[in-house]
């Protein structure tokens, strides 16, 4: 299996929906209430691998994201879990 491509968060704050289907049926323009998508939020620094796959164009073009070979930075950067 492929290594997922990793991306650093350039913006303040992104957020994508966190179900892939669901980021395809935006991206293929079907009209989905806003308020039953679980979004993914995620803050500048970050290092994720998650983005689907239909919105890491329009990320990149907008300056939001950033391709990088930094995966480690996720696990330094990801907040805690209480208890842990």
């Amino acid at each position: 299996m492929p290594t997922p491509a990793h991306y650093r968060v350039l913006n303040p704050r992104i957020r994508y929906p966190a179900d892939a289907r669901v980021a395809a049926r935006l991206a293929a323009g079907a009209e989905i209430d806003s308020t039953t998508i679980v979004w993914r939020i995620v803050y500048a620094g970050s290092v994720v691998a998650d983005i689907p796959a239909s919105a890491i164009p329009v990320l990149l073009a907008q300056g939001d994201i950033e391709p990088t070979t930094d995966a480690l930075a996720d696990v330094l950067t990801r907040p805690r879990r209480e208890g842990m």
